[in-house]
């Protein structure tokens, strides 16, 4: 435990806003670091996020240079030759329009996004309405010149309330006769250098369109696939989408880059199977292809209910792993005050795995 604690107190300190160390010079920067984290004789690196890739901050012109230059300026203390932690999270939103108060909820949610501060996070129910608080009556009467009035989209909203994460990417998957479109996102402190998503099968009682998308995570101790999907909620095409997200994750040339699969997969206490599928268990491929459980790995044999986040019934949400240390924290947060008081009808959750060289 003594290596994990000295792993947190790093977790909790690598991270500097524009407001900690816009005034700081180089070496007062770096000298701050090392006296918070305690370390008498520093051997670690600054870098920062920039584009696609990573800055080593080594002096006052890197320092003033990329501050100069970056829209969310954001040093990262890296020990070169030591293990880091890497903090996940999945978060369903709850969709405007279906659920009510977004104005006030997206405030919420961002608060516990800061509160819970991960490094990537897979989002659920995004959706973008280009006549948010429209009747269907009234849509039809709105001209096109008109449109930018009444667009609202929920990514661009919690955004610009989470300024310490530059790097997005929303995938459009359910599009509505009414022209809003529901997707999913991949949000990250570190650089997402290439995306790719796959559509799942549709299922006969969900007639929404779900899809799987992956984006490579630039951490900069080694590249992460990162997941994130929307599973049906109808047990009849479960199964389908299970086994092909794990086919659309075995497509990936490297096979020993960490892959991390979060999402809402809707998996209800009476009907597991498809989390049978993720685990292996019901997989006829030798060797089976499997994921790891960050819940059941950490928890055991612990509920983890999600949902609803006012009186928890089913663990609907999940974080899985392959290529990975298994996590060390598994967690939920986000609870509701009251069935009428909540950032989201599901509950968050998240893990901290360790990031070896």
């Amino acid at each position: 435990m003594e290596i994990l604690s000295t792993l947190k107190v790093i977790l909790e300190s690598r991270t500097y806003s524009i407001h900690n160390f816009q005034s700081f010079g180089y070496q007062k920067l770096y000298q701050s670091i090392a006296e918070f984290l305690e370390d008498s004789s520093p051997s670690f690196q600054l870098k920062c996020p920039y584009l696609n890739d990573w800055v080593l901050i080594n002096d006052e012109d890197t320092l003033n240079t990329y501050i100069k230059h970056s829209v969310s300026p954001l040093v990262y203390v890296v020990y070169p030759d030591a293990p880091c932690v890497i903090r996940i999270e999945t978060y369903n939103l709850a969709i405007f329009g279906m659920h009510a108060n977004w104005d006030q909820r997206v405030h919420m949610i961002a608060q516990q996004i800061k509160q819970i501060s991960p490094d990537i996070l897979g989002l659920q129910e995004a959706k973008y309405d280009p006549f948010y608080g429209l009747s269907k009556s009234e849509r039809a009467l709105v001209e096109e010149n008109e449109k930018i009035r009444f667009e609202r989209h929920m990514m661009n909203d919690l955004m610009a309330l989470l300024p310490e994460y530059p790097y997005s990417y929303w995938c459009d998957s359910m599009h509505y006769g009414d022209g809003s479109i529901e997707g999913i996102s991949i949000v990250s402190r570190f650089p997402i250098i290439d995306i790719k998503a796959t559509k799942l099968s549709s299922a006969n009682d969900d007639g929404n369109q779900r899809s799987c998308v992956r984006g490579t995570i630039n951490h900069p101790k080694k590249r992460i696939f990162f997941y994130n999907t929307h599973v049906t909620y109808g047990t009849n095409g479960q199964n389908t989408q299970a086994a092909e997200i794990l086919q659309f994750m075995d497509s990936e040339k490297d096979r020993q880059i960490p892959q991390i699969l979060v999402g809402d997969m809707n998996l209800y206490q009476h009907y597991q199977s498809p989390a049978h599928i993720f685990e292996g268990k019901l997989n006829a491929s030798s060797p089976p292809t499997k994921l790891k459980d960050a819940w059941s790995i950490v928890r055991g044999n612990e509920e983890g209910f999600t949902h609803p986040s006012w009186n928890p019934q089913d663990r609907l949400d999940r974080i899985y792993y392959r290529n990975l240390e298994d996590p060390f924290i598994c967690e939920i947060s986000g609870y509701a005050e009251s069935p009428t008081v909540w950032p989201s009808d599901h509950c968050t959750l998240y893990a901290d795995f360790i990031i070896s060289i």
